[in-house]
């Protein structure tokens, strides 16, 4: 069986290793594991609300972009 490995995954894959690295080096300087995991659970709550304003900008982004190329095309019609 093929695998095939598409660049989000791989790229996916080398952000949570980063991530995991830089918590680790963190619990080596300052040796606190409960800080670490207070600030995780912090960070994994706001993810929530990142999306959310990711998804409304990138929305009224790309609803922008269409509405101005169905403008240049109705101006192409027209003229």
């Amino acid at each position: 069986m093929k695998y095939i490995f598409n660049w989000q995954i791989v790229f996916g894959a080398i952000l949570i290793a980063l991530s995991a690295m830089f918590y680790f080096i963190h619990y080596l300087v300052f040796r606190n594991a409960h800080q670490i995991f207070s600030f995780f659970l912090i960070d994994l709550a706001f993810v929530f609300i990142e999306v959310l304003l990711v998804t409304i900008v990138l929305e009224q982004l790309l609803h922008y972009r269409e509405k101005k190329s169905m403008l240049n095309k109705m101006n192409m019609v027209i003229g």
